[in-house]
Parts: structure tokens; C-alpha cells; sequence
């Protein structure tokens, strides 16, 4: 796992910051942990549950992570946030 430079974090997630990385260093899974990939076009992110780097037939050494949320919901704000950034730079 490469953790991105410009990491967002859901508004729980950014509570538990220390724990979350710690956990995902040590590929400990925290089920309720969605983590914020760049996804193949035509989409900008995908989420995944954090279970997914336990599967040893995938990997995921090199995906870049983009964002963290704790709880599904925390991950979609998360999103939500890091689109409106994606278009707020366009614009400009």
C-alpha cells in the first residue's frame, strides 16, 4: 500500500488517524475502515472495505490510497469532498 501525500480522511476517520494507519501498516483488518482508491475511468474512486488487502491472490502493494472513512457513510463524504476538490481545481 502507498498512503497518497495528499491523504483526505472522512470527519471520523480524521478521529482516528494514528489507529487507523497503524492498523492498515500492520494489515490488522478494522471492519468498519473503507479506504478511497483512483479508479479506471470512466469513474474517479472507488471504495473498498479494508478487508480486501487481507486477499492474497490481489495486490495491492502498489495501489495508492487516496482517502479514509470509518463507516461507509463517512467514506461516500469523504468522496463527495474529494470530487467537489477535483472540480474546484478544474474550474479554476
Amino acid at each position: 500500500m502507498i498512503f497518497s501525500k495528499s491523504m483526505h480522511w472522512g470527519r471520523h476517520a480524521a478521529e482516528r488517524k494514528a489507529f487507523l494507519l497503524d492498523q492498515l501498516r500492520k494489515r490488522n483488518p478494522e471492519p468498519a475502515t473503507y479506504i478511497i482508491v483512483a479508479a479506471r475511468e470512466p469513474n474517479l474512486f472507488e471504495i473498498y472495505n479494508d478487508l480486501m488487502f487481507l486477499n492474497s491472490k490481489l495486490n495491492t502493494d502498489d495501489t495508492e490510497i487516496l482517502g479514509i472513512g470509518y463507516g461507509y457513510q463517512d467514506a461516500l463524504e469523504c468522496v463527495k469532498d474529494m470530487v467537489l476538490e477535483v472540480l474546484h481545481k478544474s474550474n479554476t
